[in-house]
Order: structure tokens, then sequence, then C-alpha cells
């Protein structure tokens, strides 16, 4: 009897092993596939929306590109024009350096020193009105070889550093004085006095400087002693009288 009960137990036991295996007390849900068309494209646009939209391009490499090479085209054909000239200026300064070479020759043979500077100007006319430290402008050129003097100026510029000799005469009007000055580089390195009573006087001096190149020598009113400049028989000369290695 035991035995036929052990049996009976195994039985059952593999019976309700089977039950449970074809019919779960709970039953498997499977989802079912019931979208359609429309919820494709809302999850699309969903997905869109949170990914963003798609990237714009910067820009077109290509045409970008195209626009450099043509710019470094132009720049280098600029170059190229620009490099000629600098050279076509370097040539004509290679001429004029070797044609320089042959003025002293030229000037020897000639009979005339390389550093011959020398000029001698008049007051043109009557010059009233001067005032302070004015400028007393010789304005009409009788000599002036090497050109250094300036007649729109009145001034002498250095061209060669050496000693100079300059003279001035100054004719005072009817019953006036004046006095003027040698005015070298702003500073007064000599005087001039002219006048006479009931005439016209004259008065006149002259200086050795020694100059460096672009110095300038003028004759100036002396601080406003006298405002008028006799014209015609007023001049202004200077020479270079040795040239220094300054």
């Amino acid at each position: 009897m035991v035995g036929h009960r052990g049996c009976s137990v195994v039985v059952l036991a593999g019976l309700f092993n089977f039950a449970i295996c074809f019919f779960p007390p709970y039953p498997i849900m499977e989802k079912e596939n019931t979208g359609t068309a429309d919820d494709a494209d809302t999850d699309s646009r969903s997905l869109f929306e949170t990914l963003g939209p798609e990237p714009i391009p910067i820009c077109d490499c290509n045409k970008e590109i195209d626009i450099m090479v043509k710019g470094m085209r132009a720049a280098y054909g600029r170059m190229e024009s620009m490099q000629r000239r600098v050279d076509e200026m370097s040539s004509q300064l290679f001429s004029l350096q070797e044609s320089m070479k042959v003025v002293p020759a030229r000037l020897a043979r000639l009979g005339i020193q390389p550093y011959d500077v020398a000029f001698s100007a008049k007051v043109a006319a009557n010059r009233p009105f001067l005032r302070d430290i004015d400028t007393v402008i010789f304005d009409e050129i009788v000599v002036n070889n090497g050109g250094a003097y300036d007649p729109f100026t009145g001034r002498f510029t250095c061209p060669i550093a050496g000693i100079y000799h300059f003279a001035c005469t100054i004719l005072s009007g009817f019953n006036t004085t004046i006095e003027t000055m040698f005015y070298l580089n702003g500073n007064d390195v000599g005087r001039i006095y002219s006048g006479a009573q009931n005439n016209r006087g004259s008065g006149s001096n002259s200086i050795l400087l020694q100059m460096k190149e672009a110095d300038q020598l003028s004759i100036n009113v002396f601080y406003g002693n006298g405002d008028y400049v006799h014209g015609q028989w007023s001049t202004f000369s200077g020479f270079l009288v040795n040239p220094l290695n300054l």
C-alpha cells in the first residue's frame, strides 16, 4: 500500500509541473503592434525635436578656396609689378652713381673745384615794416655757385662742412637806423649797425664761420631795432674757404 501511495505522489508532482509549464498562473502579455503611419511620423518628429535641426553648412569651401586663390594671384601680380619697378629704380640709381664718379674729373678739366660754393645777392627793392627778428631777404641773385643760397627764404644752407666767409652791407632808410645780425641756426654770431642823421647810413661786417653740413645762416633784424632796409645797396655774400672732414 505504501508503494502505491508513493507512486501516486510522483505522478501527481509530474502532472503539476506539466501544468505549470503550459498553463502559467499569470498570462504572458505580448505587446501588440497596433501602430499606424501617423504614429511613426509623430515618433520621427519627436526624435527630430530632441536631437535638434540638421546642422547648416558654415560655408561653401570650394567657393571660398577659389576666392582665396584669385586674391593670392592678384597679390602676386602686384608684387611682380613692384619688383620690376624696384629693379628699374635700382638700375637708374646705379647709372646715376656711375655718372657721378666722373663729375670731379670733368670739373677739374674745366678748371672748377669740386667744392665750388659761393654766392652773392642783393635786396631788389626797399623793405619797410620789418619786425622783431625778421629775415632780410636778398632776392636778387648775382652769383649762386652750388645753389646753397635760397633767394626766397634768405637762408644759406651749408652743403658741405668747412670754413666759410660771409659779408653783408645794409643801407638804412633816410634819417633812420637799423641793427641786423648774422643769424646761425637761430643764434646771433655777428652784428651790423646802419644809420645816419638827415641821410641814409650804411653798415658792413664780415665773419668767418666753421659750419657743419645743413647749418643755416641768414641776416636778421636784431630784435626789433629798426624796420627799414634800403634796396639795391644792401648786399649779402659768402663762399667756402676750406672744406673740413667733420
